[in-house]
């Protein structure tokens, strides 16, 4: 995906799979918060998390009900 992508969908749920697992998890699920400089941050609601866009292997949109 290109930044363009990640900055289109702020505010969107979204699904991520890493390349490499972080804090033994290769899985994320939460609200797309931002983009800037290469780097997306998620918020899962009890936890905000910072990805680097090169350590995702997958990216998703969780459809709203």
């Amino acid at each position: 995906l290109t930044a363009e992508h990640y900055i289109r969908f702020v505010g969107n749920r979204v699904k991520l799979d890493l390349g490499k697992a972080r804090d033994g998890r290769l899985r994320f699920e939460g609200l797309l918060t931002g983009y800037e400089n290469g780097q997306i941050e998620l918020d899962g609601e009890s936890e905000v998390w910072q990805f680097k866009v090169d350590e995702i292997a997958l990216a998703k949109l969780v459809p709203s009900d």
